[in-house]
């Protein structure tokens, strides 16, 4: 299956850009953040680099989540119309850590609470998990900026 790759700076890069159409200032939400057991900790900053998205590639519509700490990357991605809201089991989802696949991985008890304002994600795993040299443990969190 292609899937786009989730580009992370691996550089600190200035946190302000200029949008050619607005011509204003824009800030990256510092509301990001991550506790998950393998890939490490980042307390609320504008350097976490954690995202939630969503989207559609050769007509499959996916959900999906991205970490980067460091050398440590994670992919973890399920076919969903939307971001869910709500908890739920991912069923036949794609682990990606630091280039290993494992496919057909299903996570339970995993509860996805969005912001009303920040525009973030906070996805809780309420079961822990092993699957492409990555462990989850229970509890292990990500706050996600969706894009």
């Amino acid at each position: 299956m292609i899937f786009p790759e989730i580009i992370f700076f691996t550089q600190p890069v200035l946190f302000l850009y200029i949008d050619p159409a607005l011509g204003t200032p824009k800030v990256i939400n510092a509301n990001k953040a991550y506790t998950l057991n393998t890939v490490g900790t980042c307390v609320a900053d504008e350097s976490c680099l954690a995202i939630i998205y969503q989207g559609t590639v050769n007509g499959i519509s996916y959900a999906g989540i991205g970490v980067q700490n460091g050398s440590n990357k994670l992919k973890i991605y399920w076919q969903a119309t939307s971001i869910p809201e709500t908890t739920l089991t991912l069923s036949s989802c794609t682990v990606v850590y630091n280039g290993t696949t494992a496919s057909g991985v299903t996570i339970t008890n995993v509860t996805f609470s969005k912001h009303p304002t920040n525009g973030t994600y906070t996805i809780t795993f309420g079961t822990g998990f092993t699957a492409a040299g990555l462990t989850i443990n229970a509890t292990n969190n990500i706050t996600a900026v969706a894009i």
